[in-house]
């Protein structure tokens, strides 16, 4: 074979190798970004504590659905008040186009409300050998009657490819940028009605922190509630079909309720 065609396929080899790079970067580019993980699903139901279908079941119902009912709705359910401050932050981004760079993804988007308005960072930055997707959402705020901030850091986490698991903190939105979450949580998940989920709540209004250890398993559901004080520790468990329900208090025996939730004994 003579030189002259020895170069010209070694010419063509490489241009074919050229133009597979390029085809193949493309391609990463041009590929759909991660789905947003639907945070809100893992947030407990506590509607069978406010009527248990019934509209009238706190003022029949027994001892034991009672104090059950009292503790999720005067002290569990609002701690996840945190949700309704960071999810219209996180939603919004289904509105807007992602743009990929240096393999990583963001949204960029204004939030508005009752006359404020902050610019929202999204990132998603896909890991290529576990297929984890770390996210972060930055906020900047100026002119408003706050605090200004420049690339606050709100939330960050890191879910799984399939979503069937992951681990979200979200932080006080404060001047700190050093400052602890006020919020953590990770949960793993079989389908939408089978997972299972922990949450450790640091409330800036008061000391200490509470945990939560929630598992639901088709109509059951099993919540274990503590406080780093010592004040809390109890579990409570309910079924959304059949009515019934029991709590236990580490300082008491346990009570158990019947679909009527009138007080039975504990089989």
């Amino acid at each position: 074979m003579s030189s002259g065609k020895t170069i010209t396929i070694l010419l063509l080899t490489f241009t074919l190798i050229l133009l597979g790079c390029s085809d193949s970067a493309t391609d990463t580019e041009l590929s759909d970004p991660p789905e947003l993980p639907e945070l809100q699903q893992y947030q407990p139901s506590f509607e069978y504590f406010s009527d248990a279908g019934n509209g009238t079941a706190t003022t029949q119902a027994g001892l034991g659905y009672s104090l059950a009912a009292e503790l999720m709705n005067r002290t569990v359910s609002p701690l996840f008040s945190t949700t309704a401050v960071y999810m219209p932050f996180f939603n919004q981004a289904k509105n807007s186009d992602a743009t990929f760079n240096n393999g990583v993804w963001e949204w960029t988007y204004t939030y508005s409300q009752a006359g404020q308005s902050a610019e929202i960072r999204l990132t998603a930055e896909p890991d290529e050998s576990t297929g984890d997707i770390s996210w972060a959402l930055y906020i900047s705020t100026s002119g408003t009657d706050g605090p200004d901030f420049e690339n606050y850091r709100f939330m960050d986490g890191t879910t799984s490819g399939d979503g069937s698991e992951g681990s979200w903190s979200i932080y006080p939105y404060q001047e700190n940028a050093t400052a602890s979450p006020v919020l953590t949580f990770d949960w793993t998940r079989e389908d939408e009605n089978n997972y299972t989920a922990s949450y450790t709540f640091t409330p800036e209004q008061v000391s200490g922190s509470f945990s939560i250890d929630f598992t639901q398993s088709g109509a059951e559901r099993t919540l274990d509630f503590s406080s780093s004080d010592g004040e809390f520790d109890v579990v409570v468990f309910w079924n959304t079909d059949t009515k019934e329900g029991y709590i236990n208090r580490a300082d008491s025996e346990r009570i158990c309720w019947n679909s009527s939730l009138e007080n039975v004994s504990c089989q």
